[in-house]
């Protein structure tokens, strides 16, 4: 579940980057990956208070991945809350996200 978690968020960084400068990034540490995104936060001048969240996501990525131990079960319930405080500050930051492309239908 915790996995999950930061890689909807991890996809949902893309999303952001994707629809406001038309490229996700291409960095495979997904540290330097939020660079991007916090860069276009700053030169927008928007609200950063969301990257945090991100952040701690993708800090505890590799635990969440290969720990195993009794000690991460309360990380693993706040992964799910945290991914879900990422998401509200993205559609509240990023509303274009947020709208969702009916002209397929």
């Amino acid at each position: 579940m915790a996995l999950l978690a930061v890689h909807s968020a991890i996809s949902l960084a893309d999303a952001v980057l994707v629809a406001s400068t038309g490229a996700r990034s291409k960095a495979q540490d997904h540290l330097t990956a939020s660079k991007p995104l916090d860069r276009l936060c700053h030169a927008r001048k928007l609200d950063r208070s969301g990257m945090r969240h991100f952040l701690w996501l993708i800090q505890n990525k590799s635990r969440f991945a290969y720990e195993d131990n009794a000690n991460i079960h309360h990380d693993i319930k706040y992964a799910a809350v945290t991914a879900e405080r990422f998401r509200a500050w993205v559609y509240r930051t990023f509303p274009e996200v947020a709208r969702e492309d009916d002209s397929s239908s």
